[in-house]
């Protein structure tokens, strides 16, 4: 019995955000095969160059590509058999007031047995003071040793 040579079917593409005037690549999106019951099928994530590959499962139909990423707005694109699908991702924002960064610790002795202590540290900045913070300061802050 010989078995009939079946072709995968692979879309692959380049994922991007517009900053300023130039499209930048987007690293780690999530990249979703969906079936119309929004069950996933597989998938995969962008690499440093905001590019990826999927493999689109045989016999399936009415399939739809998810690309989803934290602050972006995620996009649903129908697969209609496209083998090239470069996608740009819109910010989704959001407005919000404060942030609020906690930080905990568990202090152990020289042999590393906890003393049943937990240190704990909660911060709250408004939104528009914690943007202008300089990232060098904001990092000692949240990471300091005490």
């Amino acid at each position: 019995m010989e078995m009939a040579a079946q072709t995968r079917k692979v879309v692959s593409g380049t994922v991007t955000e517009l900053l300023g005037t130039s499209a930048e690549p987007l690293v780690g999106v999530n990249v979703n095969i969906v079936n119309n019951q929004n069950r996933s099928l597989g998938g995969g994530i962008t690499n440093l160059n905001g590019q990826y590959n999927v493999t689109i499962p045989e016999g399936e139909t009415n399939l739809t590509i998810v690309f989803s990423y934290i602050g972006m707005q995620t996009k649903r694109i129908k697969y209609t058999g496209q083998t090239l699908l470069n996608v740009r991702m819109d910010s989704d924002t959001k407005s919000i007031d404060q942030v609020e960064v906690t930080a905990r610790r568990i202090e152990r002795n020289d042999m590393g047995i906890t003393n049943k202590e937990m240190v704990s540290a909660t911060q709250k900045l408004k939104w528009m003071i914690w943007w202008q913070l300089p990232r060098l300061y904001l990092w000692k802050m949240l990471f300091r040793d005490s």
